[in-house]
């Protein structure tokens, strides 16, 4: 969890030396202009709150390496069983985490982040 705070920034800080090492890293940002540059190296998991816009501009800051995650929940309800968290991205990403995923929530993917058409509504 990436954010501006002091605690925020002292994990961040922790985590640096460990990042390279890792196949995997998982962040939660306050919004995708906090989310940071990661190594070439591990795949990155984006569980931070925005648009599809940013989700989309996230991924090509990461090619072949991103997942954008959204939570079907309230953030409290994270680890149970019954909590959905909805992933879009590189199929071949999701592949190579699916197991380690359901630590988090249960792992649904979407395929890839795409454009949402916006519909008109009529009032009749």
């Amino acid at each position: 969890m990436i954010g501006a705070n002091p605690r925020a920034k002292a994990i961040a800080n922790a985590l640096d030396p460990v990042v390279g090492q890792a196949d995997l890293v998982v962040v939660c940002a306050e919004d995708y202009s906090a989310v940071p540059d990661v190594p070439a190296g591990p795949d990155i998991v984006n569980l931070t709150s925005g648009t599809t816009e940013e989700a989309i501009e996230a991924a090509k800051r990461f090619p072949g390496r991103y997942l954008d995650g959204a939570l079907m929940a309230h953030p409290e309800h994270v680890g149970r069983a019954e909590t959905v968290l909805v992933y879009s991205g590189s199929p071949e990403v999701f592949a190579r985490h699916e197991k380690p995923l359901p630590g988090l929530v249960r792992p649904r993917t979407s395929g890839r982040i795409q454009r949402r058409h916006r519909s008109t509504t009529r009032r009749c």
